[in-house]
């Protein structure tokens, strides 16, 4: 047993830390993980992965050097894909002031196209990008206030749509079109439970015929792994969206329904 005669360590929360800047990066940090619900161990792993000691250290008491813009920004990219509707860019800026960054010399700025950042971005553009088809839809984005809400929703295992387009009130080949972000840490997809998901997916309320599901992805391994796929034993819409640069991408997986009708009814990304 230690000697409890030695004053104890600090703890490393909010309150204890020394520095001020840190102090209040510490505190902005802190906000969204107890928001999120999630220890901090658990908020760390979840994608994008950060370090738990990258974490740990902006709680020291005595960190000893300064937290680095690109530490910010890393958890700045986190914080708005766990929250979703919550600005990447914002959250950094908002960081940078904390500690007293110089943000011109700081832009915030994506590196390439691969970032976890863009998961957000993405829903975003693609939104836009389908009001702009000849057969816009009604689009629907969970925890989100940035689109539309209608009230019929098709129903999923915990939530593994993060978008859905409602034409079912159109005289169209699908009722509704379903795009898949649920994307594992290395970006790519956990694929049997990806389709187990895509077979339970509403199929007693909706048949799966009346729906094109979509994965939607800035991986480009994760976009040439489900280009070469066959499966012609589902009957069903299934395609795979690459957004790179500002642009998307939209390539059919061959299955046992083909996509003819829907190019020419205009419910394809060209």
């Amino acid at each position: 047993m230690g000697d409890l005669s030695k004053p104890r360590k600090p703890r490393n929360s909010v309150d204890n830390i020394e520095d001020a800047e840190q102090k209040a990066v510490a505190k902005i940090i802190d906000y969204y993980i107890k928001k999120s619900g999630y220890t901090k161990k658990v908020f760390a792993e979840i994608y994008p992965k950060v370090s738990l000691s990258t974490l740990n250290n902006i709680y020291k008491p005595k960190y000893g050097r300064k937290i680095s813009s690109n530490v910010l920004r890393q958890m700045a990219v986190k914080i708005s894909y766990i929250f979703g509707d919550v600005s990447a860019e914002k959250v950094y800026i908002d960081l940078l002031n904390a500690a007293q960054i110089d943000i011109s010399k700081n832009p915030f700025e994506k590196k390439d196209n691969n970032e976890a950042l863009t998961r957000t971005d993405m829903l975003f553009y693609l939104a836009q990008e389908i009001s702009n088809m000849r057969n816009p839809g009604k689009i629907i984005r969970n925890q989100s206030v940035q689109f539309f809400l209608c009230k019929d929703t098709i129903e999923t295992l915990s939530g593994v749509y993060e978008m859905v387009v409602n034409y079912s009130e159109q005289e169209l080949p699908i009722d509704y079109w379903a795009i898949d972000t649920n994307m594992g840490n290395d970006g790519g997809y956990d694929l049997k439970q990806t389709f187990i998901k895509i077979l339970l997916d509403g199929s007693y309320k909706y048949p799966n015929s009346r729906v094109k599901y979509s994965f939607l992805t800035n991986n480009i391994d994760t976009f040439n792994m489900f280009t070469k796929m066959e499966i012609p034993a589902l009957n069903l819409y299934l395609s795979v969206i690459y957004y790179t640069g500002g642009v998307f991408k939209e390539v059919y997986i061959r299955t046992g329904k083909k996509p003819d009708i829907l190019d020419e009814k205009g419910l394809t990304i060209k």
